[in-house]
């Protein structure tokens, strides 16, 4: 990989598929290229274009392989337009709570920085794009964003490489629990009856129905009906 004058910037469009290749080759390297200010603009567009071109696979392969998808044909084209912008939208919030831990972690780089860290992982939402094919092949990636986050605190924020190695695998650790944790939640509440139509009981559990009372014979209900005559005094 050209370091002197080749390569003007990592967010350089016209070294995306380049810099995507180093990302994974040497990412180390990479972040060492990456410039820590210059504005929001260039990795901005980067990570905008590298989303694209996920929603654009993605887009295919819900031909090749459909799956029920609410909205249908329309929603997918809707999508395609609206969530690349969505997703880089969201990039400020990931680079807030990333800037929070790496300054926690006592890095001395600004938020400016964190948000170039995060743009220059948009080529996995590619590789995802794909892996999502095989079920739990997805995994990988988030594994690998993990590897990133620890290269990038070494590289780019200098901090010790076995603080990295602690803090970041727990952090997602403790994510990966948290949503375990809230799917069998749902699953164990999906379960359960409404709480208004079982009014408390447990499920297979009905309350014993009594039979309504046998209707009297006519002439005991005539008797009951008679008027009582005046008590003499």
């Amino acid at each position: 990989m050209e370091t002197e004058g080749a390569l003007k910037s990592v967010f350089s469009l016209g070294s995306m598929g380049r810099n995507a290749m180093a990302l994974f080759r040497s990412p180390g390297t990479l972040y060492g290229l990456m410039e820590k200010g210059g504005g929001y603009a260039a990795p901005l567009l980067y990570a905008l274009v590298w989303h694209y071109v996920a929603a654009v696979i993605t887009l295919v392969l819900s031909f090749v392989k459909p799956g029920p998808i609410p909205g249908g044909t329309t929603a997918q084209v809707v999508s395609f337009f609206l969530l690349p912008p969505v997703t880089v939208g969201a990039g400020f919030l990931f680079a807030a709570v990333f800037f929070v831990i790496w300054h926690l972690m006592g890095s001395p780089e600004n938020y400016q920085t964190a948000y170039r860290v995060w743009a220059l992982l948009a080529p996995l939402s590619v590789v995802s794009a794909v892996f999502r094919l095989v079920p739990y092949l997805s995994l990988a990636v988030s594994l690998y964003y993990l590897y990133l986050l620890v290269v990038s605190s070494v590289t780019v924020h200098g901090i010790r490489r076995s603080k990295a190695w602690t803090v970041w695998p727990l952090l997602m650790a403790g994510f990966v629990l948290a949503v375990v944790m809230a799917g069998v939640f749902g699953a164990m509440r999906g379960r359960w009856p409404d709480a208004r139509a079982g009014m408390g009981q447990s499920p297979g559990f009905e309350m014993p129905r009594v039979p309504p009372p046998s209707p009297m014979p006519d002439e005991i209900q005539e008797k009951m009906e008679e008027p009582k005559a005046p008590a003499k005094k």
